[in-house]
């Protein structure tokens, strides 16, 4: 399988994974089929993933979609083979760059909060949809 499937695949799978952690709170949402599925927390605000696979002996590379950067995302970091993932970060939304490079053992994205376990994802995410929707308000 190419390393592109893969990713893809490990995507979606965490996509599903989630929904199984979060049935009550958390369903798949696919707009269109030229669009990437999104997870909709609670019916209330949508959550981009992104994963951050190896790009270079030990640079990830993380491609940011233009019309999901103003989401709340959830980045998932592969390991150096892109088999699995090695840890997660929820953030308020995106940088406006195409691409995110960073290299190992750096902190690829400081603002982000590292999720410990996954079923610490929905709690992260409304935090961060409040503190948006608080910001916006004041």
């Amino acid at each position: 399988m190419s390393a592109r499937r893969r990713i893809h695949a490990l995507r979606n799978d965490l996509l599903s994974k989630l929904s199984e952690i979060f049935p009550d709170e958390v369903r798949i949402s696919q707009p269109s089929r030229k669009c990437r599925a999104r997870l909709i927390v609670k019916g209330r605000f949508q959550v981009s993933l992104t994963a951050r696979y190896v790009w270079q002996e030990t640079k990830w590379l993380a491609n940011i979609v233009a019309n999901e950067r103003r989401l709340i995302t959830l980045v998932a970091r592969l390991d150096e083979q892109n088999m699995e993932f090695l840890d997660f970060h929820v953030f308020k939304q995106m940088p406006a760059a195409r691409n995110l490079y960073a290299r190992a053992g750096s902190n690829f994205f400081p603002e982000g909060v590292r999720l410990l376990d996954l079923p610490h994802f929905c709690r992260i995410a409304h935090e961060l949809y409040a503190q948006r929707k608080q910001k916006r308000a004041g």
